[in-house]
């Protein structure tokens, strides 16, 4: 729920036949100020939530709603709503959107539109403004990064990435072919008496869904990410017109979600170390309900006070650091073409979820910079690592932020992690964090050929079966 908007949910519960009679209730405790409007037919028991969050009224409300039909063995069905009320502020941050009613409203669903508001961040403090420095050294210096000994660089190229993931022995998809010719793509991966049936293609250099096709069908079905049928022909043609040319591409398994053609769910832990700074979460990739979701590791938003970018100078707003919601409000945009998601977030299984800090932690332990480490849980609770972003968002913008204990609103706190992985001993503050032996399986990586890159990758393998800490029997993945 978003402060002082109307909030308005419609449950409706039916008979399987027509000369069948449903009787349904709801228990629990409303939100002050919230009302249920119950209507019914012969056949159908319909519940109208009514509710504008007000501030004082922060906290947790569960409602529980009940239907039972009169067959001679009666079906009984329960369904049970979360209202996550904030601390009401005077800053508006979001506009709200009209919801989609082919959208769940009890799963997360686009919700309202982020401000973009300026922060006047101390400038070693500004979260974009650090990455976007760093990667402007990685694009243009890179001698100056292996000059002091660090190697996070290597992990911008996806065969790094298979590479390293595998080599400290955790899940990935299984890498089925790795060419470093657009032109060889199709002839060498698609070759053979037992070409692959169901696959993802990823081109190298590539983020944010360029260069990515998920074809849980082949080329013969829907191309995930599009939503379109993509042949073997126009997804080499796409890939050839690229900019910048991809030095590889990769040709991995398809790993499904809840269903054999559906993405799974990613988790993009941003990681200091030793420490998780943010999670981010795209909730329904792939459908017209995909949402956008940044939160701590308590699954506590901190996406409420909207997305900022950078300005200069500092700023200070009495005690706080200076958040422009004003201009935001002049400003909103949707970040990476998605709306912010409704509350409640979905609760992870306990051991899932510790299996995804745990990889997230020993990761960002070897590499020690700052690194946004993406996983997704397979619909049979297994956890992937998909890939490493040194980048976030381009370092243009960022959507976190929390309310500190003086009551200001801190948008600058993961700019603060940046700064103290920085000063930790052998740290960087320009790069984010301390400088960690390079992996063996990655040694010397830029002065290889992307044909040799291509065999470090092709060489590995991810640990069969997959490791989980969540099943004394492990399921098919």
């Amino acid at each position: 729920a978003i402060c002082e908007q109307p909030l308005n949910l419609m449950l409706s519960f039916a008979t399987p036949e027509l000369d069948q009679t449903i009787t349904a209730s709801w228990t629990g405790t409303l939100p002050p100020g919230a009302t249920i409007i119950e209507t019914s037919t012969a056949t159908t028991q319909n519940f109208e939530l009514q509710y504008t969050p007000l501030p004082g009224q922060e906290g947790t409300y569960t409602i529980t709603f009940t239907a039972t039909d009169d067959f001679a063995t009666p079906a009984t069905v329960t369904k049970e709503l979360v209202i996550n009320v904030p601390t009401c502020t005077d800053e508006d941050t979001c506009v709200p959107i009209t919801p989609d009613d082919a959208c769940d409203p009890f799963n997360p669903r686009p919700f309202c539109t982020p401000f973009r508001s300026p922060e006047f961040c101390p400038a070693d403090n500004s979260f974009p403004d650090l990455i976007r420095t760093r990667n402007d050294i990685a694009q243009d210096d890179i001698a100056l990064i292996e000059s002091q000994n660090f190697w996070f660089h290597y992990l911008e190229d996806k065969a790094a990435q298979y590479a390293f993931t595998t080599d400290q022995g955790f899940n990935a998809p299984k890498l089925l072919c790795c060419v470093d010719d657009v032109n060889d793509l199709i002839s060498t991966c698609f070759s053979g008496p037992s070409p692959p049936t169901s696959f993802v293609i990823r081109a190298s250099g590539h983020h944010s869904g360029s260069g990515i096709y998920v074809m849980p069908n082949g080329f013969s079905g829907v191309e995930l990410l599009s939503g379109v049928v993509k042949s073997s022909a126009t997804v080499e043609a796409e890939i050839d017109d690229l900019t910048p040319a991809p030095t590889k591409i990769l040709v991995e398994e398809f790993i499904s979600g809840d269903t054999a053609t559906s993405l799974p769910l990613e988790f993009k832990f941003h990681v200091f170390e030793d420490k998780i700074g943010a999670i981010t979460a795209i909730y329904n990739k792939g459908t017209d309900c995909a949402c956008y979701a940044e939160f701590d590791e308590d699954f506590e938003r901190l996406d409420q006070f909207g997305c900022f970018e950078p300005a200069f100078p500092e700023q200070q707003d009495g005690a706080c650091h200076k958040i422009d919601f004003d201009a935001g409000s002049q400003n909103p945009f949707q970040i990476k073409d998605l709306d912010l998601c409704s509350d409640p977030l979905p609760p992870i299984p306990t051991c899932i979820w510790n299996d995804l800090k745990s990889t997230a932690l020993a990761l960002g332990a070897q590499i020690g910079v700052y690194m946004r480490i993406d996983m997704f849980v397979s619909g049979t609770g297994l956890v992937y690592v998909q890939e490493y972003t040194a980048n976030h968002n381009g370092g243009l913008r960022h959507c976190t932020a929390r309310r500190d204990p003086s009551g200001c609103v801190d948008s600058c706190f993961m700019g603060q992690c940046w700064k103290d992985n920085g000063e930790k001993p052998n740290g960087s503050l320009v790069f984010g964090g301390p400088r960690t032996a390079e992996p063996g399986v990655l040694a010397d990586w830029t002065t290889k050929s992307a044909t040799a890159q291509c065999g470090i990758a092709n060489g590995q393998s991810p640990p069969t079966p997959p490791v989980s800490s969540c099943f004394s029997v492990l399921p098919f993945p």
